[in-house]
C-alpha cells in the first residue's frame, strides 16, 4: 500500500531543493575596498565631455548576474551633489585586465557593449546615489572582466566633492579621457570607484531541469493530497 503522506513529503522536499538550487536569490555585489577617493566622472569635470571607463575583476562575481543598478557612495564629509549633466552608462565584457586598460578606450569595449541607462545629474542623496537601469545587463564572468563606461556631457566646470574609491589596483582600475582624441589623451591609473551592483543571480543552464523536477514535485504533491 502506498504511503501517500511519505511520498507527498518527499516530493515537496524535492521541489523545495530544486527551487532553491535553480532560482537564486536577489543579492548585491560590491567591488572594491575603500582606501582612497575620486571625483571622476560624477563630481568633477576635466573637459567638455568625459569618457570614463572602469574595469572590474570577474573574480568578484559569484556567477552569471543580471545587473540592474549601480550605487556609489560619497566620501565622508564631502558634498553629496552629483554634477548636473547627462551620463550615458554602458556595460560590456572586456578582455582587458585590471590595471591594464588600454589608453585607446575603444579597444577596451566588448562586443556586447550595451547602453543600459541615460542618467541625469543634479542628484543630492547623501550618503550614496543609485543609477537604476532601464535595460538590465546579463554579465557572465566566465567570458571576461566587466567594463563600465560613462560618457558625461554638459557638466559645469568645477570640482564638487569626492566619492569612495579603491586605489589598490587589485579588483578594479580606470581609464578616462576629457580632451580628444581618446586614443592618446587618456589617463590610465590603478584607481576605481567602489561600486555596488544591484544583481540577481541567474540559474545555470544545467540547473533548469532541476526547476522542472521541482515543478513536477509540487504538482504531484497537490494530486496526492486529493
Amino acid at each position: 500500500m502506498i504511503n501517500r503522506t511519505k511520498i507527498s513529503t518527499y516530493l515537496l522536499a524535492t521541489a523545495l531543493v530544486c527551487f532553491a538550487s535553480g532560482a537564486g536569490a536577489f543579492a548585491d555585489t560590491t567591488v572594491g575596498t575603500v582606501n582612497s577617493t575620486d571625483c571622476f566622472p560624477f563630481l568633477c569635470r576635466g573637459g567638455p565631455t568625459i569618457d570614463y571607463q572602469q574595469v572590474y575583476s570577474a573574480a568578484a562575481f559569484s556567477g552569471t548576474q543580471s545587473i540592474s543598478s549601480l550605487t556609489f557612495s560619497f566620501s565622508e564629509g564631502e558634498s553629496s551633489f552629483v554634477l548636473t549633466g547627462t551620463y550615458d552608462i554602458s556595460l560590456s565584457n572586456t578582455s582587458a585586465a585590471v590595471g591594464a586598460l588600454s589608453a585607446d578606450l575603444a579597444l577596451n569595449r566588448g562586443a556586447n557593449n550595451t547602453l543600459v541607462d541615460v542618467f541625469t545629474g543634479g542628484v543630492d542623496s547623501n550618503p550614496s546615489f543609485t543609477i537604476t537601469f532601464t535595460t538590465p545587463f546579463t554579465y557572465d564572468p566566465t567570458k571576461g572582466n566587466l567594463l563600465l563606461e560613462v560618457i558625461a556631457s554638459g557638466q559645469p566646470n568645477l570640482i564638487n566633492g569626492f566619492l569612495e574609491a579603491d586605489g589598490s589596483g587589485t579588483s578594479t582600475s580606470q581609464a578616462f579621457c576629457s580632451v580628444g582624441p581618446c586614443s592618446s589623451n587618456t589617463f590610465v591609473q590603478n584607481l576605481g570607484l567602489v561600486t555596488t551592483f544591484g544583481t540577481r543571480p541567474l540559474p545555470e543552464p544545467g540547473s533548469l531541469p532541476l526547476v522542472g523536477v521541482g515543478l513536477l514535485g509540487l504538482a504531484s504533491f497537490k494530486l496526492l493530497k486529493k
